[in-house]
């Protein structure tokens, strides 16, 4: 039996990364401000962006304090939806001590994208799964619009653009992103062996090939008064969401499928919902350009995605769920695993925060790739049986 492990960005964030959506734009806005900052005309711009530093105000630390000035910019003022530039509208409850260090009056931002406007003003806080999503939103909306196939054409152009500078932005934020973190935890949590009473979808046949295995290959412990079968997985794959190496720490490289990686310089990043009715309506269209940030034309870059598949088809297997949210944006290749016949049980790796968990979260994620919702329930595990995902500490 073999062990297919899901790994998302919970999984860089567990070992301290600083990966998230959120860390995203302050890297971006630091780059900017500071630009803006030390450039002769104390301006920055690029494609999405602009940034005007006014002379008339002091920036009090600035420089070393950009995610408590974004802080204060977010909480302490409104945007104002009606045009592109950040309307600055003092609120009542503003916090006068940092208002007194951090002069936000210094800085006048101006956005070129509306695309980057609503990330940055309305999903500043959510995932990465939640801009893939917003993406394949807004293509729909244009397609929605009803206008003629030309002007169709120059919308959807102009979305791809502003999404491919955000990607360009992100490629360059993630090289920079290292972790020296290593848990024995999590290898020890890879090296398990695996409990076939928790398999309850085994048919007979599985249950007889498993019974013939070799005894190097099989453990039968005496647990509360039962005999448990334990086998050692025939191999392992980490299915790696992530575009980080940090996997790379707890197994094989060969081991490893980096399934968003186009290449050494490029990476897959879009949506991957082709199930979604609204799809089925774009194919009608005849415009490829609205295929651009649709991921399964990006795997055709390599064989990425034919050795997951070669991998599922291979043998009966369980899955692991570790830091993945499971969204609809990988839709296509999560009911593709979930719903294969070879999928015998799915393991949840929970995030545990303040007493709380995200257990029943994930299994409503999950839900939404099975079409057959009797096989979900016999193969998402209970939570008694799920453990939370190992966290690094600094």
């Amino acid at each position: 039996m073999n062990r297919l492990v899901i790994i998302g960005n919970g999984f860089d964030l567990a070992h301290g990364m600083k990966t998230s959506y959120n860390d995203f734009l302050l890297y971006y806005f630091d780059k900017c401000f500071k630009e803006a900052e030390n450039s002769y005309q104390k301006i920055y711009t690029d494609k999405l962006i602009e940034v005007k530093r006014n002379r008339s105000y002091a920036v009090n630390n600035y420089l070393t304090h950009i995610d408590d000035y974004l802080w204060f910019w977010f909480a302490a003022y409104q945007v104002s939806p009606k045009q592109n530039r950040l309307e600055i509208i003092q609120r009542e409850n503003v916090n006068q001590k940092m208002s007194s260090e951090i002069d936000s009056w210094a800085y006048e931002l101006t956005f070129k994208s509306n695309f980057f406007m609503t990330l940055v003003t309305q999903l500043y806080n959510k995932n990465w799964i939640d801009i893939e999503n917003h993406y394949y939103e807004s293509l729909i909306k244009v397609f929605s619009l009803g206008m003629n196939k030309e002007d169709n054409t120059v919308f959807v152009n102009n979305l791809n653009n502003e999404f491919f500078e955000i990607i360009e932005i992100f490629q360059e934020f993630i090289k920079e992103q290292k972790s020296e973190y290593y848990t024995d935890e999590l290898k020890s949590i890879l090296d398990l062996y695996i409990d076939i009473s928790e398999l309850v979808s085994l048919t007979n046949e599985d249950k007889n090939e498993i019974n013939r295995l070799a005894t190097s290959s099989l453990l039968t412990v005496k647990k509360e008064g039962a005999f448990i079968k334990y086998v050692k997985p025939k191999a392992t794959m980490l299915l790696n969401f992530n575009y980080t190496s940090t996997a790379e720490k707890y197994i094989s490289n060969d081991n490893i499928n980096y399934i968003h990686k186009k290449n050494e310089k490029e990476i897959i990043f879009g949506f991957g919902d082709e199930i979604d009715e609204n799809y089925y309506k774009i194919e009608k269209e005849n415009d490829n350009s609205y295929f651009r940030f649709i991921k399964s034309f990006g795997y055709f870059s390599n064989s990425n995605y034919h050795n997951l598949i070669r991998f599922i088809d291979s043998n009966i297997f369980e899955v692991f769920i570790w830091g993945h949210s499971c969204g609809l944006s990988d839709r296509t290749m999560l009911n593709t695993i979930f719903e294969h016949e070879n999928c015998k049980s799915i393991k949840i790796f929970y995030h545990e925060f303040n007493g709380r968990n995200n257990h029943t979260e994930l299994t409503h994620e999950i839900s939404r790739h099975f079409k057959d919702k009797a096989q979900m329930r016999k193969k998402i595990l209970s939570f008694e049986k799920s453990t939370p995902l190992p966290q690094i500490k600094k």
